[in-house]
């Protein structure tokens, strides 16, 4: 919580999903939401995952490769129910609930706007992904989606991963949630962005769709050269607060 917390004031909520084998404390760190939490004025959860058969904290996504045994963790309803729980134990803004996430914790927040998308307001989401074969629910959503097209581990253009699971593309995963909140066609805005510090320069292209229902926006930035955990720069992930924070 911010450290000057007030009960008579109502803060958003953000939630940070962690990467495969990572924690909820790195990714928060990694994502720069544990820094910002009294500038910004937010309440954060940070849960972790479950340890799946390797050992390692997971989330039970459709584009993740982990194993649970001998269950299966239904992971939307507990972070659906984490954010329930939050709302009662702190004086939140209903409409401003965020998720924030990277890799394996990307594939969950976005398979929680494809599964139940009512109650979240916008997504960062940094190298997350989809199946190809999911079936979404309706309604409007906003998805700040973080790709490097050198990605080694989720592949940017999609396809059969060494999972054998067969994902979207960066692109296609965006445009699937743009046309659901009956976006007008995408433009590619003129100024990249810099995002990372090698190469050197604004490497990130933005492929934009707005006009959206509900007030909503869908973007893509698309990293140049960048792997699947690129070190982002402190700039970057102050855009992409405030991109969230704007919704």
């Amino acid at each position: 919580m911010p450290s000057d917390y007030a009960t008579a004031t109502r803060y958003p909520l953000v939630v940070v999903l962690h990467g495969r084998g990572s924690t909820a404390a790195a990714a928060a760190m990694y994502l720069g939401a544990t820094q910002r939490v009294d500038e910004l004025q937010f309440v954060l959860v940070m849960p972790d995952g479950t340890q799946d058969t390797e050992g390692r904290l997971a989330w039970n996504a459709g584009a993740s490769d982990s194993v649970f045994e001998p269950e299966t963790p239904d992971d939307i309803t507990y972070v659906l129910g984490l954010i329930e729980e939050a709302q009662k134990a702190y004086r939140l803004d209903a409409s401003r609930i965020y998720l924030m996430a990277s890799s394996d914790g990307g594939h969950l927040a976005i398979d929680i706007l494809c599964d139940d998308p009512l109650g979240i307001t916008a997504v960062v989401s940094q190298a997350g992904a989809l199946p190809s074969d999911a079936i979404c629910a309706d309604g409007p959503v906003s998805v700040l989606s973080v790709h490097g097209t050198a990605d080694e581990v989720v592949a940017f253009g999609g396809g059969e991963q060494a999972s054998g699971i067969t994902i979207l593309s960066a692109v296609d995963l965006v445009a699937g949630f743009a046309e659901r909140s009956g976006c007008e066609p995408f433009e590619m805005l003129p100024n990249p962005l810099d995002l990372v510090p090698v190469p050197p320069g604004a490497e990130t292209r933005v492929r934009s769709y707005t006009n959206c229902e509900a007030q909503t926006e869908t973007r893509l930035w698309m990293v140049q050269q960048a792997p699947h955990m690129p070190d982002f720069t402190d700039d970057a992930r102050e855009l992409w607060f405030d991109w969230l924070f704007a919704r």
